[in-house]
């Protein structure tokens, strides 16, 4: 085999991993698994940092909006010692980006910017932290942007394919994080009674509890009714119910539907 048929090869797994990311990605029940996948696949990628988080504000709190990432030793108390959030290029160019770019596309629009004092010392001192390439995708809902994934890899270099499937694994990344949050805060301190449940059992639980049929469910969540039976087999399974209505009253009594 050749070496651009083994490369051509490695990409196309590459790819698949995505995909396979993309389809699990709305099935796991805790955040840790979400970001395990995550990290499972960029480890594909051969990106030692990275970083998922809410739409950035200025000042020490960036890092509070992270919900999943990795950095190298030092540079987070760095990057909100130094300020860095208010003249990083990439922060900067990310709200008015329409998809995936990489810094370099940052940092040449920002030419003139980069040669003043500030800028150019924070691309210095990232440098010397091992962060001077990367790709940075925006997550924007109707409102304007909501957050975003930064991938840092002196040897990451994405196709135009890549760049598109990354966008997704951006959106879906942040928007399922944001729904376990909410799922969790939501429920508190009540007692579940060990039961785990995915974010999207969560969902056809509450509509269950409304009093949906699984077509009218799966005509909402755009999935088909005999995905929707699946989903309520799977939850009548993990709470030992005897039909749909003793699983919906016992989610109610363990505090899953809200």
């Amino acid at each position: 085999m050749t070496l651009q048929f083994l490369h051509f090869l490695g990409r196309k797994m590459s790819v698949n991993e995505i995909v396979q990311f993309l389809v699990m990605a709305r099935e796991h029940a805790k955040p840790r698994y979400l970001i395990a996948d995550l990290e499972h696949l960029l480890a594909q990628y051969r990106v030692p940092f990275y970083g998922l988080f809410k739409q950035p504000k200025p000042g020490p709190e960036l890092f509070g909006q992270i919900l999943a990432g990795r950095w190298p030793d030092g540079w987070t108390e760095r990057y909100i010692e130094k300020r860095y959030v208010l003249v990083d290029p990439m922060i900067r160019y990310l709200s008015g980006a329409e998809g995936g770019f990489t810094w370099e596309t940052a940092i040449q629009y920002f030419d003139k910017s980069t040669k003043n004092g500030k800028m150019r010392r924070m691309l210095q001192d990232a440098k010397a932290h091992g962060l001077s390439h990367g790709y940075s995708f925006p997550v924007h809902s109707p409102r304007g942007l909501i957050g975003g994934l930064v991938l840092v890899g002196d040897e990451l270099e994405l196709s135009p394919l890549e760049l598109s499937l990354f966008e997704q694994v951006a959106k879906v990344s942040l928007l399922e994080l944001q729904k376990m949050e909410a799922v969790e805060g939501q429920a508190g301190q009540l007692d579940t009674g060990a039961v785990e449940a995915t974010v999207r059992e969560l969902e056809i639980l509450n509509f269950l509890a409304d009093g949906l049929t699984s077509q009218e469910i799966g005509e909402l969540l755009k999935i088909s009714p005999n995905t929707v039976d699946w989903h309520v087999n799977s939850l009548q399974e993990k709470h030992g119910a005897r039909n749909r209505q003793h699983t919906v009253a016992l989610a109610f009594r363990r505090g899953l539907i809200v």
